[in-house]
């Protein structure tokens, strides 16, 4: 899909993957929604894209809730007119105690933001996307999706079931115009995993090469722009060539 003159609307898009995600989309011409539900985060991404000559809207959700998912949605319509890109990015590792020890409470919020919000976001996206003759779905899951994560598998689970849900959606390209693919990056340098509370995702950040945000941020303006990207994923890490999983 051509990026120019589209509507992108980015979950997450306060900080790290979700921040240089927006901005490279409105480099590219799109006009962005930046939804977070930090409100100041939002707003100032927005203000580093219309700095950058883009045009931007922030939106504060929780993308865990319901009536939220329907306002970021409702305000792509009234800001842009409609919908013709998602960028599903919001995220959140489980943190400590670790599993098993891990409370209800903190395995239950990871679920709701990493897959949760993925399924029920493309649901709601679907048919605006569908009112616009098409559109694409991109949504960020993980290579611990892919290999687990002994740190944190309730995150991996997660992020696998949003490969999976990624592949199980490839023939919506032919119903109706709508692709949906997904990345799966390695680690990524930035606040999630350099503040994470769980010591072993903090060593990441030393241990082994990360990726820049602004990295996956072009990564993601590939699968956009690939007409033959449906249901797939993208495993993007350090110093390799993106690849198809």
């Amino acid at each position: 899909m051509e990026i120019r003159g589209k509507v992108a609307l980015v979950t997450g898009a306060g900080a790290g993957i979700g921040r240089e995600s927006a901005r490279r989309l409105a480099r590219e011409g799109a006009r962005v929604v930046a939804v977070d539900r930090d409100a100041t985060a939002a707003a100032a991404t927005c203000r580093l894209i219309e700095g950058e000559g883009g045009d931007a809207t922030a939106v504060t959700a929780d993308v865990t809730r319901e009536h939220d998912l329907h306002a970021m949605f409702n305000a792509a319509v009234r800001a842009f007119g409609g919908l013709d890109i998602l960028h599903g990015n919001a995220g959140s590792t489980t943190g400590l105690p670790p599993w098993p020890e891990t409370p209800v409470s903190g395995w239950e919020r990871t679920l709701a933001v990493d897959l949760w919000a993925v399924i029920r976001g493309a649901q709601l996206a679907i048919p605006l996307l569908r009112e616009h003759g098409g559109g694409v779905i991109v949504n960020t899951a993980s290579s611990a999706g892919l290999n687990g994560l002994a740190s944190d598998p309730v995150y991996a689970a997660a992020k696998g079931g949003v490969v999976l849900f990624t592949r199980s959606l490839a023939s919506l390209k032919e119903e109706a115009g709508v692709t949906v693919c997904c990345i799966c990056p390695g680690a990524v340098d930035t606040d999630l995993v350099r503040q994470a509370a769980d010591p072993e995702i903090r060593a990441l950040a030393g241990r082994f090469p990360m990726l820049s945000p602004e990295e996956v941020a072009a990564t993601v303006v590939t699968l956009i722009r690939d007409d033959n990207a449906a249901g797939k994923a993208l495993r993007v890490g350090a110093g390799i060539e993106p690849y198809f999983v």
